[in-house]
């Protein structure tokens, strides 16, 4: 921060490091060297993947070496060669993608992309597919149907919600041992106080024989 309390933006942060001696480094610098070191993204595979969508792709496999997560390239023509490129970046449903589910307005979209890109002879389909631990419930949430609690998860959360009458009845029962707390002589434990009249004495211990 500032002097005056304001946040310290980059020329006052390089002024403050030259001031002091100090190394700095911008989000600039830090992209730059994850680029070039921090590589989470491994090649796997290349083959040639003939389709009815499209023709034949070159379908390239990479790996998320963080998540271990598989994702595929679909790559028509050259995407290096000049002028822009089609890119559809798809995030694989197996439900809208695979089983076909209408009430979302998805199906069909990767067969639609694969068919566009094969017209202009060049162009990469991406398709991002989810780590393992992923379940297909979520999946399904994100298909558009909203995820139902089972009987047990109800009854579960039935459980936990707070109970007025038990939180009532645990109140009481803390202001009666409360009350019998205050009418206890000070200093005197329970097992300290005289038998009443008529009472049968308590036993003694074993090191008292």
């Amino acid at each position: 921060m500032n002097d005056d309390g304001t946040m310290a933006r980059r020329n006052d942060l390089i002024t403050f490091a030259q001031r002091h001696g100090l190394k700095i480094g911008t989000i600039a610098d830090l992209i730059a060297y994850r680029r070039r070191y921090d590589s989470i993204v491994k090649r796997l595979s290349e083959t040639t993947f003939e389709s009815i969508y499209g023709g034949d792709f070159r379908c390239v496999i990479y790996v998320n070496k963080v998540t271990m997560a598989q994702h595929i390239a679909l790559v028509k023509g050259d995407p290096a060669a000049g002028g822009p490129v089609t890119v559809r970046m798809h995030a694989v449903n197996i439900f809208t993608d695979a089983l076909g589910q209408r009430d979302t307005g998805r199906g069909g979209e990767i067969e639609a992309s694969m068919r566009e890109i094969a017209k202009e002879g060049r162009g990469v389909i991406v398709l991002i597919r989810e780590p393992l631990t992923v379940m297909l419930s979520e999946q399904r949430r994100r298909a558009g149907e909203p995820i139902r609690a089972g009987r047990r998860r109800a009854a579960r959360l039935r459980r936990r919600r707070p109970d007025p009458d038990r939180s009532r009845r645990q109140g009481d029962g803390a202001a009666d041992q409360q009350q019998e707390e205050r009418g206890r002589p000070r200093g005197l434990r329970p097992q300290d106080r005289r038998p009443e009249a008529g009472s049968r004495p308590p036993l003694a211990s074993a090191s008292m024989r």
